[in-house]
């Protein structure tokens, strides 16, 4: 249980968030010396990679077009040097090249625009526009304008849980499971049958509960999973399932505790 509980909290401290996205055609990118949303930019062709950056960057979508046809995707980037990608499917800044499907740097303008012309894009398809800097230092506000065979839609990201949030789960939990360990702790002391000290060693364990108890709480996260996915459209992500795997031990350690707990009362 000490190796379960401390695997867990080591997966807290490494938790990350998810990519930002958003549905305005309008912003403004970050500052690429503060902000996490940096990455390593390809160049114009989709091959990897540029060495002037890290730059930050913002990403537009997912979105889809109504009519399966060419667009311009035309981006207006106010007094600073910016690029502009097209990819399909999904977007992932640390695999540049990935689902890539068109990229600019200076576009009908000159520095300061940056234009894809008649790219070819298919119904029923998730595209994301990333607008992003030519070189570390560049990052400012931008303008985004789509046309073509359709008009375009932005899907709003749904609020699933990222990495860290799940992280913020097991914290929580982990927050949790050590507060009811110490009430019962100062219990059994003012009952005169222990002391009211909390340490891993001293965390009360009933290894034959716990593990009939694991696997019921686990084939409940399959049956909530199951029930988001068929019954209300949810979209499966990266850290369900290693967050739910690592939450599992600590809700059934809770469980074993009140229901040890109530057999010995």
């Amino acid at each position: 249980m000490k190796k379960i509980l401390s695997t867990i909290f080591l997966f807290c401290l490494l938790a990350t968030t998810a990519i930002s996205q958003t549905c305005d055609l309008f912003g403004t990118t970050p500052d690429d010396s503060t902000s996490p949303d940096i990455w390593v930019r390809p160049f114009s062709d989709g091959t990897c990679c540029s060495g002037l950056g890290p730059v930050s960057y913002q990403v537009y979508g997912p979105f889809q077009v109504s009519t399966t046809g060419n667009y311009n995707i035309e981006s207006i980037q106010t007094g600073w040097d910016g690029y502009l990608f097209i990819y399909e499917n999904a977007f992932d800044p640390t695999n540049q090249s990935t689902n890539y499907v068109a990229g600019d740097d200076d576009g009908n303008g000159g520095i300061g625009t940056s234009n894809i012309d008649a790219v070819p894009l298919t119904a029923g398809t998730n595209y994301y526009i990333v607008t992003t800097g030519f070189a570390a230092g560049d990052f400012g506000a931008y303008t985004t304008a789509i046309t073509g065979a359709g008009t375009a839609t932005c899907i709003p990201p749904a609020p699933i849980p990222t990495m860290g949030e799940w992280g913020l789960i097991l914290l929580s939990l982990l927050t949790l499971t050590l507060g009811v360990v110490t009430v019962m702790r100062r219990q059994m002391a003012l009952a005169g049958s222990g002391n009211a000290s909390v340490s891993m060693s001293t965390m009360p364990f009933d290894g034959r509960l716990f593990a009939k108890i694991l696997p019921m709480v686990l084939s409940g996260f399959a049956g909530i999973f199951a029930v988001a996915v068929f019954a209300f459209g949810y979209e499966m992500t990266s850290a369900d399932v290693p967050g739910a795997l690592l939450t599992t031990p600590v809700v059934a350690y809770l469980v074993h505790l009140f229901v040890g707990k109530s057999k010995r009362a």
